[in-house]
């Protein structure tokens, strides 16, 4: 389609408007420009006259209006608000800037690509207008407004009457990851919202019992408050509306109101010396102008939650987050040009000029269609170059991670995986090919694969950690784990079994055989202590009478740090736990900040530990204790690396576990979350 020609309505004399004030605190007398959309900020009376002259209008019924609607586009959310389509444009191109409940106009997080509501409230109290006589408005103007503003032709309108109340809107993005499939089929969180919104008393208070009622919902939409008043706490989930609401048609009724719509008058033609014309933009190319920046405005917003939703995983994608950085950044240059051109066009247009070149509608409007037409394909880590493409990407990649969530499983970073590689002898790595055009196939064998293989590390006793990790780019898995070129050549999930030999090299084997689990475990518990807490008595958790005093045993601890412990000249310091046999024998581990277990008999003892193996703070680890009687050693592992071994040479009367040790100044900064005991030396178990 050509686009359209410059062909200005006639100007004509103002007329009356009535407009909403958009979050602007509009004044009576106030003067405006309908050429540029703009208030003034100058009176066209004295304030004292305005004052005198004034009165509140007793026909206007206060009116409440609560509503529910899909909202999601440029026009969806101008609706709310009753924008016509010339304020619309002026809005897009940025000559009129909106806050307090309008603010929601530029929430750039509902669009065409998103599922949301926007739940509003409309409050309409009183009305104020000007009540000058037609023969006394000109004694009533200052003459420098009347020489200055006036005559200037700086304005065209003044407010002569002003309506207040006040809007809350509430956004409700529904979370694609939380909301299963049968409430998308079904489309019960419409139902749901609607019927929250029939259970809102703007007057009363909800109980408790409504309240729960939506629980269900919690966690499952994102809320973003837009209001003309200032609301605390704001609304965080769905049932939080049933205070929300009442709190803010409470708090709007309290402050009287701000100016919400105001009726405009033209200046009297009286005050000037000349007639004074505005132009209205042809309705056909208004509208056309309308869709194609409502549209690349829509662009923008998904880029920008585009951006926002693959910064969590940029370490899991980095390819395609750097393709979305990329294309975001190109197309918000593209876009501003175009935003200058249509702020010049309005401007143009609306005061008469002639000279308006309109060519930029249909490169904007080919711009829109370049970042929303459908891709025929792509194959990771090589993107599409539009909008729709990464967004495509994005969201099978997402579906991976979701899935995997849902199975009960997280995905990791390949800087995870090679910090395994560096600290665990055996390493369990589920590996997922890089996606493509037909993910659906990809993901279907990946959740198939690790539902059927994960469990069988999860359930093991204690937890064998294993890794589930998506390939972007296999070029780079080679080069940082080399596998002779077979990682390069994977086609779908597959698990290998990495094993590291006695001088550190790894060797990489392919469906490896599952797991067995132990069955000589005798006592198991999820404690979750936080150890540095003061106790003054030793609390004795378990006497673990199952296990030979005189046999092997295998006690395991996974803890987790949270300070780094300081070093001390007291021996043993760093406390994480206690085995004691009733008499002067006792074996204590620690954590400071070395990981280290010393074996005391009376008051002399040995250590366990290689003096280099610290914990990371807020990562799990497993610390196992072995006393293998075969070959009269105790060992020390964390995770699976061995960090000490001495020989065996006190028996144990009995053997108990305790949690506390009786001086704080000796404790670990960190939580205790698992304790296992096993009756057998279990030095193949990779914790």
């Amino acid at each position: 389609m050509a686009p359209p020609k410059a062909s200005p309505v006639p100007g004509k004399n103002p007329e009356v408007l009535e407009i909403p004030t958009l979050g602007y605190n509009a004044r009576l007398g106030e003067l405006y420009d309908e050429r540029k959309g703009s208030f003034v900020d100058v009176l066209l009376y004295e304030q004292k006259a305005i004052d005198e002259a004034s009165a509140t209008i007793n026909q206007v019924i206060p009116h409440t209006d609560l509503t529910l609607t899909m909202s999601n586009s440029f026009e969806d959310k101008a609706s709310l608000f009753d924008i016509n389509a010339r304020l619309s444009v002026e809005i897009l191109s940025g000559l009129i800037s909106v806050s307090g409940s309008a603010s929601y106009i530029r929430d750039t997080a509902s669009n065409t690509m998103s599922k949301s509501w926007a739940m509003s409230l409309k409050m309409r109290l009183s009305e104020r207008r000007l009540l000058f006589a037609e023969e006394n408005l000109g004694r009533k103007v200052p003459p420098l407004v009347l020489n200055d503003y006036i005559a200037k032709d700086r304005a065209t309108h003044f407010v002569s009457a002003v309506t207040y109340g006040g809007n809350v809107v509430v956004s409700l993005l529904e979370r694609r990851s939380e909301v299963d499939d049968e409430e998308n089929i079904g489309g019960s969180m419409n139902v749901q919202l609607q019927e929250l919104k029939g259970v809102v008393d703007l007057e009363g208070e909800a109980s408790v019992e409504i309240k729960e009622k939506f629980s269900n919902l919690d966690n499952k939409l994102d809320l973003a408050f837009h209001g003309d008043v200032d609301l605390t706490p704001v609304p965080v989930n769905a049932q939080d509306l049933l205070d929300a609401l009442p709190n803010s048609s409470a708090l709007i009724k309290d402050g009287g109101g701000v100016p919400i719509s105001v009726i405009l008058q033209p200046i009297p033609a009286a005050l000037r010396d000349h007639a004074l014309h505005v132009y209205h933009i042809d309705q056909q190319i208004l509208v056309r102008v309308l869709n194609a920046f409502a549209n690349l405005d829509d662009v923008r917003s998904r880029f920008t939650v585009l951006q926002q939703s693959v910064k969590p995983f940029s370490k899991h994608v980095t390819a395609l987050s750097a393709a979305i950085r990329t294309h975001a950044t190109a197309f918000d240059a593209e876009h501003n040009k175009f935003l200058a051109a249509l702020r010049d066009f309005v401007e143009k247009f609306q005061t008469g000029s002639t000279d308006v070149d309109l060519t930029f509608v249909e490169t904007a409007e080919e711009l829109y269609n370049e970042q929303v037409e459908a891709m025929n394909q792509y194959q990771a880590p090589v993107y599409p170059d539009n909008l729709a493409g990464l967004e495509r990407a994005f969201a099978d990649f997402f579906d991976l991670s979701t899935g995997i969530e849902k199975i009960g499983f997280t995905l990791n970073t390949l800087d995870e995986v090679v910090h395994a590689v560096l600290t665990l002898q055996s390493i369990p790595l589920f590996l997922m090919p890089p996606l493509n055009t037909s993910a659906g196939l990809l993901l279907a064998q990946c959740f198939s694969l690790v539902r059927a293989r994960a469990n069988g590390y999860a359930n093991q006793t204690p937890l064998v950690p294993f890794f589930i990790l998506y390939v972007e780019n296999m070029e780079t898995l080679e080069r940082t784990l080399p596998n002779d070129g077979r990682f390069a050549n994977l086609k779908s999930t597959e698990l290998y079994l990495g094993q590291k030999d006695k001088i550190g090299n790894i060797t990489w084997k392919l469906n490896p055989p599952a797991p067995d689990a132990s069955d000589s475990e005798v006592f198991s518990a999820n404690v979750n202590r936080r150890t540095f807490s003061p106790n003054g008595v030793t609390t004795v958790t378990t006497s673990l009478d199952k296990i030979d005093s005189s046999g092997s045993f295998t006690i395991l601890v996974q803890a987790i740090a949270e300070a780094k412990s300081t070093p001390s000249t007291r021996e043993p310091y760093g406390v994480m736990l206690q085995l004691v046999d009733g008499g002067n024998l006792r074996v204590t581990l620690c954590a400071a900040p070395y990981i280290r277990a010393f074996v005391w008999s009376g008051s002399s003892g040995t250590s366990l530990t290689d003096n280099t193996t610290e914990v990371s703070i807020g990562i799990p680890f497993w610390v196992a204790l072995v006393r293998d009687m075969d070959k009269a050693q105790y060992l020390l592992y964390v995770d699976d690396k061995k960090i000490g071994e001495k020989p065996v040479e006190t028996e144990w009367k009995s053997l108990s576990i305790t949690e506390q040790y009786p001086n704080f100044n000796y404790l670990w900064n960190g939580i205790v979350s698992k304790i296992r005991a096993y009756s057998e030396a279990l030095t193949e178990v990779s914790p």
